[in-house]
């Protein structure tokens, strides 16, 4: 296949998708490409696909580029490849893609690979939720989140009707490590940033059911349910946190700014009233503070 024909049906693909050469150089990368990730093929056009750009991890936070890339192993054995991977999005957060890695071949050698992605993430639509959400002022409006009082209201009805019997529900605190810093050295349009950011990669890595909400300033609470146990919930907030770790945005002076974040977690239980849960959750985040920040305290 001529490399024109092959440019064609790339960039006239519905599929996000990229080309790379033997090198690893990207040489083609389609409008799909773009509306999924943020980045233009101006940004991309030459540079390596391990260059600072996409930065694929695994769900432990290994780094594929530099340690199993499925697109390098296709150019290395000309074999087709799927894997999971959590993609970096120009805004800065972390998004679950499934991708699939196809060789370019011409007289029998590879001269190329294609990196199709596939956005996998089953959710709400979340532009319905969030104009549903904004006729009842529940939304906030800074980071798309919902607000202190639609918490209040969920959390409340959780607990009057006791939706825990049913279910195990976890309630979930956490704020960002260190915040005021990131106001104070870069602005609060970089602290919006931040904010935005710690959301978007909630919401990219939470089931359907699941909810955020703004508590306010930099603090967040979390509703997920049907929790196994509580191993179960560490579980799921471990990942979390790796993929706020992992999350990151550069500013104007190529300063890369990136968080961590510090969380209290525990199981609704029967006797539990509003207030009460909220000290408790509360009270657990602190303890992964003063313990040195970027971890969960489970109670």
């Amino acid at each position: 296949m001529k490399k024109e024909e092959l440019h064609k049906i790339i960039n006239e693909n519905f599929t996000p998708a990229y080309y790379v050469d033997q090198e690893r150089k990207i040489k083609n990368w389609n409008q799909e490409a773009l509306k999924l990730s943020g980045y233009k093929f101006d940004h991309v056009k030459d540079k390596f696909c391990y260059d600072n750009i996409l930065q694929h991890i695994n769900s432990e936070g290994v780094n594929l580029c530099q340690n199993g890339c499925p697109l390098h192993k296709t150019l290395e054995d000309g074999k087709v490849r799927e894997a999971q991977v959590f993609l970096h999005h120009k805004k800065g957060h972390r998004m679950p893609v499934k991708v699939r890695t196809v060789p370019v071949k011409n007289n029998g050698g590879v001269i190329g690979a294609v990196e199709y992605f596939i956005d996998n993430k089953t959710e709400p639509n979340f532009d319905t939720e969030i104009t549903e959400l904004k006729n009842k002022n529940f939304i906030d409006h800074l980071t798309g989140a919902s607000n202190r009082h639609h918490l209040e209201y969920v959390l409340k009805k959780i607990i009057s009707e006791k939706v825990f019997e049913e279910q195990n529900i976890a309630f979930c605190f956490f704020d960002i490590d260190n915040f005021k810093l990131i106001n104070d050295n870069y602005g609060h349009l970089v602290g919006d940033q931040a904010l935005k950011m710690t959301v978007k990669t909630i919401k990219a890595n939470l089931r359907p059911a699941d909810k955020i909400f703004r508590w306010g300033g930099d603090e967040f609470a979390l509703l997920l349910f049907n929790i196994d146990s509580k191993r179960d919930l560490k579980k799921i907030i471990k990942r979390l946190l790796i993929f706020i770790n992992k999350s990151y945005f550069m500013i104007e002076d190529k300063t890369k700014v990136s968080i961590t974040t510090s969380w209290g977690a525990s199981l609704i239980k029967e006797t539990d009233e509003y207030k009460k849960l909220l000290k408790r959750v509360d009270s657990l985040m602190y303890r992964s503070k003063n313990n040195g920040k970027n971890k969960v305290s489970l109670g």
